[in-house]
């Protein structure tokens, strides 16, 4: 369509046989490139060393120019793993080293080395308000200075979750792994109000009020910067008051409440969420955005926002310094 190329999406349609039985048959999968995906099928051994292992890819999913198509092959991938032998470059490191900060602790059992790239294999525990990190989970720091950020997989097979990073270059010899930052559901609910100019919601397309100066939410470096209005609805912007050293969050669940001053309550419609990242690779909390349907009474003067979607960062550290020799 228009000459433009055809994207692939994450579902596919994948069986292997000549393996032990393992069910359901995990994939996951990255996007290293803007026109690769790499998937990982999560199977068990192979029966036979000297049999063949299948994988047969039944279908794949593409969008051309925003037309969604299941392309069906197969396509078929035989490999015997005595043939095959192992990876000339493979190896494993053994860490087995803890570390607990801020109620979190975080375990790195091994790392393993290929041509193809490197795995992290790691068990992370955590009370009941964690969220988890709001971007990559471990980020790979070099002598230069130099880093690399993680992509998750699905847990493996032993239960350890798993960072896959690209393959290490030959010059290295050692790096040293920086988890975290992590996000904490802080609990409670903050109510602040927002006054409201004197504006008709009838516009067709949204108007923009900047709120000067900001209106903070209460015990929180965090403040309403803006609204916007249209016809059918409206929506609320939040940004952080501290930058690239905020401490204060926001989740989209559970969903922020408003209700203004003549006792009408607006449903939420929808939460956009932005983190930003320092320059070592670390985010943090920029903005958000939260939309809710229907719209706004004529003759309301002011909103009683309730916010108990708010989250704090924990930043540990739990770093690992690994040697390759």
């Amino acid at each position: 369509m228009g000459g433009l190329p055809p994207v692939l999406l994450p579902d596919v349609w994948v069986e292997v046989t000549g393996v032990e039985p393992l069910r359901p048959v995990a994939v996951s999968y990255q996007r290293p490139k803007s026109d690769t995906v790499r998937h990982y099928v999560q199977a068990g051994p192979p029966v036979d060393q000297n049999k063949p292992v299948t994988v047969t890819i039944q279908s794949v999913e593409t969008n051309v120019g925003g037309q969604f198509t299941v392309v069906y092959g197969p396509w078929t991938f035989e490999a015997t793993a005595a043939a095959l032998g192992p990876d000339p470059s493979g190896r494993t490191i053994e860490v087995g080293r803890t570390v607990t900060r801020a109620e979190i602790e975080i375990t790195v059992h091994k790392v393993t080395v290929s041509s193809d790239e490197t795995l992290v294999f790691y068990n992370l525990t955590a009370p009941g308000d964690f969220l988890g990190p709001p971007s990559s989970p471990v980020r790979m720091f070099f002598k230069d200075g130099s880093f690399t950020p993680g992509l998750p997989l699905q847990t493996d097979p032993g239960g350890d979750l798993v960072a896959s990073f690209p393959k290490l270059p030959d010059e290295v010899s050692e790096f040293e792994l920086r988890f975290g930052p992590y996000l904490w559901r802080t609990g409670g609910e903050r109510k602040t109000v927002v006054p409201l100019p004197a504006l008709s919601s009838n516009a067709a397309r949204p108007v923009d009020i900047p709120l000067s100066p900001p209106v903070p939410i209460a015990g929180e470096s965090l403040a309403i910067n803006r609204l916007s209005v249209n016809s059918s609805g409206f929506s609320v912007g939040v940004a952080t008051q501290s930058g690239v050293s905020a401490k204060s969050a926001m989740t989209d669940e559970p969903e922020v409440q408003v209700r203004d001053d003549l006792g009408n309550s607006y449903p939420p419609a929808a939460a956009e969420l932005g983190f930003g990242k320092d320059e070592s690779g670390e985010p943090f909390f920029r903005d958000a955005q939260f939309s809710f349907a229907g719209p706004l009474n004529p003759g309301a003067t002011s909103l009683e926002l309730s916010v108990s979607n708010l989250a704090v960062f924990k930043r540990g550290p739990w770093n690992f310094k690994v040697k390759l020799n």
